[in-house]
């Protein structure tokens, strides 16, 4: 939820969160090799994030490590409440790393194709293939 962070934030030390600004402002007048239109290399946002968290790493907890706990524990909800369907995500390249490790490692829990095909019927769904 939004408003938690936003409320965790409050909570990070005034020093850290002035000096995130002032960088975060400072960077965008200095021309760089960061392009906004395209989504950054892997190799590239991993070093950004490395780099966030030895700078800011209360910022990094609230806004990275929570955030991902938090995306990661929906998507485990929804796949338990509806087993065998697809998920669609969307989330930011500085979390998609993360919540991939740990969405490979959920344990999927398979029911019969008569009972996802019943389940479907129930609750007005259907299943595409």
């Amino acid at each position: 939820e939004i408003t938690d962070t936003i409320e965790k934030i409050k909570d990070v030390r005034r020093v850290e969160k002035a000096r995130a600004v002032t960088q975060l402002i400072v960077g965008t007048f200095i021309p760089g090799s960061f392009d906004v239109s395209e989504i950054p290399e892997e190799g590239f946002i991993d070093e950004i994030l490395e780099e966030f968290q030895f700078k800011f790493p209360e910022l990094h907890h609230v806004l990275v490590e929570e955030r991902n706990r938090h995306m990661t524990a929906a998507l485990k909800q929804l796949q338990k409440e509806d087993p065998g369907q697809d998920i669609v995500a969307f989330v930011g390249a500085a979390h998609q790393k993360a919540i991939q490790e740990e969405v490979d490692g959920f344990e999927i829990e398979e029911s019969e194709p008569e009972e996802e095909e019943e389940m479907s019927e129930a609750k007005g769904l259907q299943r595409f293939e």
